[in-house]
């Protein structure tokens, strides 16, 4: 057994976190990118250690931690190398939890890039932007560097991203879901994993809805899926494996949303 009284639990590759039903908050794991929020980046911690009170989520990245305050205050640390500490820097490690929202509920993050939502369902991203999953168009650059408001009347925000060894580049996708089931994405697209096709557009530079009546989503940097309000399933992206679920195994992917099975 390692602890009582838990309402929660989240972890990472290197890091483990829960909240209890106090809502004290408490981590163990690696802290060589100030991930576990103590003031250091070069040491591990090997107990779990409390770290915050009156927190109501929490989530990590192997090298980042976010969590949300009872009251709607959002803080994270860690590694801010693509910018998404949101600190207005690139090559930054936060090495002790800041605040950096007010009434926000939901937040998500990998190792590039961090988003949340606002109670009023404002979406707001910062981090990575290599294959514009930022939202935005080549003028922004490589990195968006302070959290920028993106989207409004949103419910939900997945994104993905896979750093390439080959080109040192990173590609990523972004998924929002609104209040009243539309869903938008951007991002890469070499599978057609954006719902369209690579020859028209191997990148998509800007949120572009792509269906109406969703109720739940999920995406991985190559493929995504959704079902609407009559419970449908629709599918796109890559199929190599199988895994569009249509008897092909074609190293082409489905370059449209189409339904299953």
């Amino acid at each position: 057994m390692r602890a009582t009284n838990v309402s929660y639990v989240a972890c990472s590759h290197y890091t483990t976190w829960y909240i209890t039903n106090d809502r004290d908050l408490y981590g163990c794991g690696s802290g060589s990118d100030g991930q576990q929020g103590n003031g250091s980046n070069s040491d591990y911690v090997t107990t779990f250690t409390k770290r915050a009170e009156n927190v109501s989520f929490i989530t990590c990245s192997a090298d980042t931690t976010w969590y949300i305050t009872k009251s709607g205050e959002l803080y994270g640390c860690g590694d801010g190398e693509n910018g998404n500490q949101g600190t207005g820097k690139t090559s930054i490690i936060v090495t002790r939890f800041t605040k950096k929202a007010d009434n926000v509920k939901k937040v998500c993050c990998d190792k590039y890039t961090t988003w949340y939502i606002t109670n009023s369902g404002e979406l707001y991203g910062c981090g990575n932007n290599q294959s514009k999953q930022q939202g935005v168009d080549n003028s922004s650059g490589s990195y968006v560097t302070t959290f920028t408001k993106r989207a409004e009347n949103v419910a939900d925000v997945i994104s993905i991203n896979y750093y390439a060894d080959i080109d040192y580049q990173v590609y990523g996708v972004t998924w929002y879901l609104t209040n009243s089931g539309e869903l938008h994405g951007c991002g890469y697209n070499s599978k057609g994993q954006q719902g369209i096709s690579p020859e028209t557009s191997y990148i998509v530079e800007g949120f572009t809805k792509r269906a109406d009546s969703v109720v739940q989503f999920m995406c991985s940097y190559l493929t995504t899926w959704y079902i609407n309000k009559s419970g449908e399933l629709y599918g796109c992206g890559n199929q190599s494996g199988g895994n569009q679920g249509n008897g092909s195994t074609d190293y082409n992917g489905v370059t449209e949303f189409t339904k299953r099975p």
